[in-house]
């Protein structure tokens, strides 16, 4: 007879990482007040100017259910260096178990080469407040009503 295979328990408030590799830097944050955990290269990597680069974590995660992850720029290298995220923010589904990966683009002006075990962006986690979508003939009001562009500044 075959057993089934119960389904991991996890605990609350922890985030579960793997190693694909030795190289692999686990997630950190300088300090526990912080939102985000900064991600690391495992290898040495290079974005050229101008250019858009995938840069392997050598990490998988399992994101809590009723959260998401998403990847973010880190400020010091946005201002200093002109690295961004490319996809503003790159959004993880509490469902996928893959590598993460992260998209930089380089706006800056000249080539940033990484080394391996360097910071490249963040991770940081945020509760999903929508359960579902329900069609409606009428909307709540509100004030701004349907003021768009512009409409709150003077």
């Amino acid at each position: 007879m075959d057993k089934k295979k119960e389904p991991m328990k996890f605990k609350d408030n922890i985030l579960y990482v793997s190693r694909m590799s030795k190289s692999a830097v686990l997630p950190t944050r300088a300090n526990n007040n912080d939102a985000g955990f900064d991600l690391y290269t495992p290898t040495a990597v290079t974005v050229n100017c101008g250019k858009v680069e995938k840069i392997p974590t050598n990490l998988k995660m399992a994101i809590p259910d009723g959260y998401c992850g998403m990847v973010c720029s880190r400020s010091g290298l946005a201002v200093k260096d002109g690295i961004v995220s490319h996809i503003r923010p790159g959004i993880i589904d509490s469902g996928y178990r893959g590598e993460l990966i992260v998209v930089l683009k380089n706006e800056g002006d000249k080539d940033k080469h990484f080394q391996a075990g360097d910071r490249v962006a963040q991770l940081v986690l945020t509760k999903i407040f929508v359960d579902d979508i329900e069609e409606s003939k009428e909307l709540p009001s509100s004030v701004r009503g349907e003021g768009g562009f512009g409409s709150s500044g003077k």
